[in-house]
């Protein structure tokens, strides 16, 4: 009897020691289904001296020549950047595109992903209208981050998109209710991959600027 009772109690040892040990396998890690990579990113929202954009406005009529007058992009600090520069012939402003890796967040609609932020400036001398971190990378449809207290949102993202006739594949459609680079004022953007802007529209005064000509160099 002694005997069977102490087998009993070295089987319940013995379970009580291998319920402890067990090893719960380890959750899958989450992975982002967007490409967020710099390079990739850069198809969108980087662009090199000696590209040119010519914008017509739908009501008037009237021509805005874009010119790239400087672009550097590179490694600083450990941080991934680009920067380029502007001028724009209409109205005598220049604009600033900056991408600065050291912002970059979770994407608040993908946390598992990392969303990269673009700034855009406006500015002619003696004149700083202002600068929000506007744009987003990857492009999800939905997305959205705070600027100037609203909120930048990727309404839409087209496989075609036409413009003037013009058919662009790839096109992410931006609305920014409190523009912080056009004096806080709504508006919407169309980017195109590998085209950069293709229409911009000011909805507080219906100024509808829509790509008719272009040269890319990236």
């Amino acid at each position: 009897m002694k005997k069977f009772l102490l087998h009993i109690s070295f089987l319940a040892l013995l379970c009580m020691v291998l319920a402890n040990c067990r090893h719960d396998p380890d959750p899958e890690p989450e992975f982002c289904e967007y490409d967020s990579s710099v390079e990739e990113m850069k198809k969108w929202y980087y662009f090199k001296t000696g590209t040119w954009w010519v914008y017509q406005e739908q009501t008037t009529g009237d021509l805005d020549t874009v010119t790239v007058f400087d672009n550097s992009a590179g490694v600083s600090g450990g941080f991934d950047f680009f920067n380029y520069y502007v001028h724009h012939s209409h109205d005598g402003f220049d604009v600033n595109y900056y991408f600065n890796s050291s912002f970059s967040i979770h994407c608040l609609t993908e946390t598992k992903c990392t969303c990269h932020k673009v700034l855009r400036s406006r500015y002619e001398p003696g004149n700083f209208v202002g600068e929000g971190w506007i744009f987003l990378y990857p492009l999800i449809e939905g997305n959205y981050t705070a600027s100037n207290g609203g909120w930048c949102t990727l309404d839409t993202m087209h496989s075609a998109y036409s413009v003037n006739s013009i058919i662009y594949s790839n096109v992410s459609q931006w609305d920014i209710p409190n523009d912080d680079s056009e004096d806080d004022v709504h508006t919407k953007y169309w980017i195109g991959k590998n085209f950069g802007i293709v229409r911009r529209k000011n909805l507080s005064t219906n100024m509808d600027w829509i790509l008719i000509e272009s040269i890319i160099i990236q």
